[in-house]
């Protein structure tokens, strides 16, 4: 029950936030969820080090973010160059721990920035193209979909497991369930508000994107299981945290982004 009225609960508010589409709201609340992951990427992955230690380092990680605040992404390489470039500062001030390399610290780090600071930072930016809204309303469409048919399928049928070393969890059957029903409500969303897209490039889309959004699923994954860690945190009831819902959407936007920025899809 708490999983699914959480679901309910956050599915308004990010539904209400694309209607109104208002681009400065839309960042202000992916900024926020954003930052929230990156403070849970850096407690599990850098529990050695201080609250205020992460919490700067988190802050600087969400300059990519932050950068496109104007809906442009004029500033976000730089942001990215800077943030990376800081991380060598900071590290280079570091005590040297063995249990804590600074090597270790900057690739931790420079992962937290890439993952979840630049990848979040393309969610506001696809609705700065043609039909924006419509774009991120189908890549939310289709992460909510997917995640929800391979949860019931995988429970219900599943048999064969995925990537057993990485997410014991996952079966060939959630993934297939999770293709399939990510289509089916894709096609019903493309009737709805994309009749200018056809049928085939749809169904394309989304396995596409459906695939990258198990990978970042699986790289989650990877980042828990490392760092013996079953969930990112505890703030959504029955969900775990912040980075265990948007894993999937973090890799998935880009790659719509760019998708659609370089004509695929027109």
């Amino acid at each position: 029950m708490n999983r699914l009225l959480t679901g309910l609960v956050a599915a308004l508010i990010w539904g209400s936030t694309l209607i109104l589409q208002s681009y400065t709201l839309l960042w202000i609340f992916v900024y926020g969820i954003g930052v929230i992951g990156l403070f849970e990427y850096f407690k599990i992955c850098l529990p050695q080090y201080s609250v205020s230690t992460r919490t700067t380092i988190a802050l600087i990680s969400s300059l990519p973010l932050l950068s496109v605040y104007q809906s442009s992404a004029d500033y976000l390489l730089p942001a990215l160059l800077f943030a990376s470039l800081i991380f060598v500062v900071i590290a280079f001030f570091l005590p040297n721990r063995g249990d804590s390399p600074k090597d270790l610290f900057i690739l931790k780090s420079s992962t937290g920035l890439l993952f979840i600071g630049l990848c979040a930072s393309y969610i506001p930016l696809l609705i700065t193209l043609e039909d924006g809204f419509y774009w991120l309303g189908l890549l939310t469409t289709i992460t909510i979909a997917s995640d929800t048919g391979a949860y019931y399928t995988g429970s219900n049928f599943g048999r064969h497991k995925l990537c057993p070393a990485i997410s014991p969890g996952k079966t060939i059957e959630g993934l297939v369930g999770g293709l399939a029903c990510s289509v089916f409500f894709a096609l019903i969303y493309r009737v709805l508000f994309l009749e200018n897209q056809t049928t085939l490039k749809i169904v394309l889309l989304t396995l596409v994107i459906t695939l990258i959004g198990v990978c970042g699923d699986l790289a989650e994954s990877i980042i828990k299981r490392s760092n013996n860690t079953k969930d990112s945190g505890s703030i959504l009831p029955g969900h775990g945290g912040i980075l265990d819902r948007i894993d999937s959407i973090l890799a998935s936007a880009p790659a719509m982004f760019y998708l659609i920025y370089l004509g695929f899809m027109y």
